[in-house]
């Protein structure tokens, strides 16, 4: 059980991070010479033991350990980053409604024989 919440949080700490660089490349998508970076959520996941955590970074790419981002050498494209940004939050908004889930039947259990 707190594996699953540890794996989550992992999760949201991850999400938060990759909007974080995707902030970054909008932020600096005018100025000359920056090249956009890239965070690569599917490692993160693939290093989760959960299947479905498994089976979603697979779907989603690769990503290095270092310090989670890599340039791509690509200058930034305004309209991928924004769409980018709309994936990350519908992917965070899926993880807390998750982890409400879990928190809420967390809840349920102990009230039970009250």
């Amino acid at each position: 059980m707190y594996e699953g919440i540890d794996s989550i949080g992992q999760i949201i700490g991850s999400l938060s991070s990759q909007q974080k660089v995707i902030s970054n490349n909008i932020a600096n998508w005018n100025t000359p010479g920056y090249v956009r970076q890239e965070y690569k959520f599917s490692d993160v996941l693939g290093n989760l033991n959960n299947p479905y955590e498994t089976d979603l970074s697979k779907k989603m790419g690769a990503m290095t350990n270092a310090n989670f981002t890599e340039t791509d050498g690509q200058p930034v494209d305004i309209s991928k980053e924004m769409v980018d940004m709309q994936k990350t939050y519908l992917n965070y908004s899926l993880v807390t409604r998750r982890i409400s889930t879990v928190f809420n039947n967390i809840r349920r259990a102990t009230q039970i024989g009250r």
